[in-house]
């Protein structure tokens, strides 16, 4: 394998796309023939990633939040064909009657028939999401089941689900039956421990306007 060759084509994406950072990993047969860390974890500091550096995930974070709801439904907790007021008494959209026709496996692919919602990021608790979808009016793009339409804000509704259905707290009930068995001990959902955390990267989003790169909460 041309290792030069990939670590310059890695190295080209990267200013193009305007990553400051990221460590990359090939595996064959299940075991890992490279790693590498490229650019820096902070550009303050110039610190430089490693392989071990942790990066926020985001969105890919979602990947865990479905396993661990068919990992419900092989313990026969549930089933994705379950509507989502089974576990969510409250749960309500004013603009789709009947509500019972929203179901679990609509919140996994986005096909809830919602159209894209304004986000709310500063909603922190699962209640407040399901008071705000509850107390406004939402645009539909039809019924439930005709079109993808990318959610944040019913996918989340998928953790409160978790936690009705098991009595843990959602990043608890990930951790202990997904991250821990996967030997995933320096994956977290807790903020508060990322703090605890060595090696960490500051997440950047690149501002073409400006030509520059600003650090994000």
């Amino acid at each position: 394998m041309d290792w030069k060759l990939i670590e310059e084509k890695i190295s080209t994406r990267m200013k193009t796309e305007h990553i400051p950072g990221a460590a990359v990993a090939i595996s064959k047969n299940g075991r890992i023939i490279y790693q590498k860390g490229f650019g820096a974890k902070d550009l303050e500091s110039n610190d430089q990633i490693t392989p071990e550096t942790i990066f926020g995930i985001a969105s890919v974070s979602k990947s865990f939040t479905a396993l661990a709801i068919m990992k419900l439904e092989e313990d026969g907790k549930l089933s994705i064909h379950d509507p989502v007021i089974k576990y969510l008494p409250e749960f309500n959209i004013p603009t789709i009657d009947p509500i019972e026709s929203i179901k679990i496996h609509h919140l996994l692919t986005h096909t809830t028939g919602l159209a894209p919602l304004h986000r709310k990021e500063e909603l922190t608790k699962f209640q407040e999401h399901l008071t705000y979808l509850s107390e406004n009016e939402h645009d539909l793009l039809g019924k439930p089941g005709e079109y993808f339409s990318y959610c944040n804000d019913t996918f989340l509704l998928l953790g409160a689900i978790i936690e009705r259905i098991t009595g843990s707290l959602f990043r608890r009930y990930i951790t202990e039956e997904l991250l821990n068995p996967l030997c995933m001990y320096r994956s977290t959902y807790s903020l508060e421990e990322i703090n605890k955390l060595e090696n960490v990267s500051t997440p950047y989003v690149y501002d073409r306007k400006r030509e520059e790169y600003q650090n994000q909460p």
